[in-house]
């Protein structure tokens, strides 16, 4: 399998930018996620301290914003297998 990735895998930028155009929602989540990993905990606590403090019909917005965007995002078409590509 290395052997395979080594010799026989395209690294032009074309490969690239379409792989970044195909994955583009999984890459912005990723980063998203790192992005709120690295963050330090004083800004974590500042946002759970600001979801606390606020109402709680608007927790209930906020909540129900955050599961229609992950909901979105498994409705997408899955991709194709690619270990079966070799």
């Amino acid at each position: 399998m290395l052997r395979q990735i080594a010799h026989h895998f395209d690294y032009s930028l074309e490969a690239f930018t379409g792989l970044l155009s195909t994955y583009k929602t999984v890459f912005i989540i990723m980063l998203i996620g790192f992005t709120i990993h690295w963050m330090p905990d004083r800004i974590k606590a500042q946002w759970e301290k600001w979801f606390v403090k606020i109402p709680l019909p608007l927790q209930a917005v906020v909540i129900s914003l955050i599961i229609l965007l992950i909901y979105q995002t498994t409705g997408m078409e899955s991709a194709p297998f690619v270990y079966l590509q070799f």
